[in-house]
């Protein structure tokens, strides 16, 4: 069944998962907003949080203008014959009057798992059974193979188990055997009994961040009920209020005290890249089926081979605050 939302939708020609993971804080930024965090992260309508495909294509263009030098006046210099290629690729700059489209389309980035503290454990990775079933769709819609196979059986093995979760149970496969209970923040669930999950395989995610190294994802993973997840996921949120200083008093500027809202180094998001044959003015004397573009769209971002998982690796800001060390995610790319 695999593959099928791509033939009925008849615009990709091909589409393939990327797993990002957050290497520092990240801010996917929703602007001001009522409440204690003068600036949260954003969420989709459920209460999750997500990094807009709007977000995650400007840094990649962007990207990708800088490492050919076409960046001028905070635009993409698209009339340079060494520059075609990035606005071929990801689309003419705004204003430039109808061009054409990108030859790739970004899908929303979307949770799959946020570090969350634990009293036992110091932390684990805290996922829900929507986040996994909207994974899972994600999955069947691309092209999948290798690591994104593993990926894809764990977690139908995983929603196959979690319909026991909701309110105060939560599964929990391979700490089970350590405790009956586990204390996500301040309070306190019971881990399920599971049938299958209890002997998943392991994905290999070690050279996606250091934190799989220290602590698998597999082996840290609590599944908690969609009723209660926004809640405990919220507790995993980093939140740091900051202030403008007078350069010339040395004291902090009138009225410039503000707190941000940040997702945590180490979370893990899922989405795709989706590619077609190049189809604007800026593509001419570029004759490419979709997997030439995906092999352009991969150079031009730098990314290199991972001999060990079989996919291709690359770096990227995202999310803004890249001047205070912020949004500096992995992205690996089937």
């Amino acid at each position: 069944m695999r593959g099928w939302c791509i033939v009925a939708i008849g615009y990709f020609d091909r589409m393939d998962p990327v797993l990002a993971s957050a290497l520092t804080p990240l801010h996917p930024g929703a602007g001001r907003a009522p409440g204690v965090v003068d600036l949260p992260v954003q969420r989709d309508p459920y209460g999750y949080p997500l990094i807009p495909a709007s977000s995650i294509k400007g840094a990649l263009k962007t990207q990708a203008g800088q490492r050919r030098n076409c960046i001028s006046g905070g635009r993409v210099a698209c009339s340079s014959s060494d520059c075609r290629a990035v606005c071929c690729i990801f689309g003419p700059e705004p204003g430039e009057g109808d061009e054409g489209a990108s030859a790739v389309s970004i899908i929303d980035f979307f949770p799959l798992a946020i570090p969350v503290p634990s009293l036992e454990y110091g932390y684990v990775y805290v996922t829900t059974p929507m986040l996994l079933a909207r994974a899972k769709a994600i999955l069947e819609a691309s092209s999948i193979s290798n690591m994104f196979t593993k990926l894809y059986n764990v977690i139908d093995v995983l929603l196959g188990d979690s319909r026991e979760v909701g309110g105060h149970t939560v599964l929990a496969p391979r700490l089970r055997d350590k405790g009956e209970s586990i204390t996500l923040g301040l309070e306190k669930f019971t881990i399920a009994t599971t049938s299958q999950s209890k002997s998943i395989e392991e994905v290999k995610l070690d050279n996606l961040n250091p934190l799989y190294q220290a602590r698998p994802l597999v082996d840290n993973l609590v599944v908690v009920g969609d009723d209660v997840a926004p809640t405990v996921i919220e507790r995993g949120l980093i939140r740091v209020t900051r202030i403008s200083i007078d350069r010339e008093k040395k004291t902090v500027t009138q009225r410039a005290l503000w707190t941000e809202e940040y997702l945590p180094p180490g979370s893990l998001f899922i989405g795709a890249v989706a590619f077609t044959r190049p189809r604007n003015k800026y593509c001419n004397g570029i004759s490419a089926d979709a997997s030439v573009v995906k092999d352009m769209f991969l150079e031009l971002l730098g990314a290199a081979s991972s001999k060990d998982t079989n996919t291709r690796v690359l770096y990227a800001s995202i999310g803004g605050k890249e001047t205070i060390g912020k949004g500096l995610m992995k992205l690996m790319i089937a």
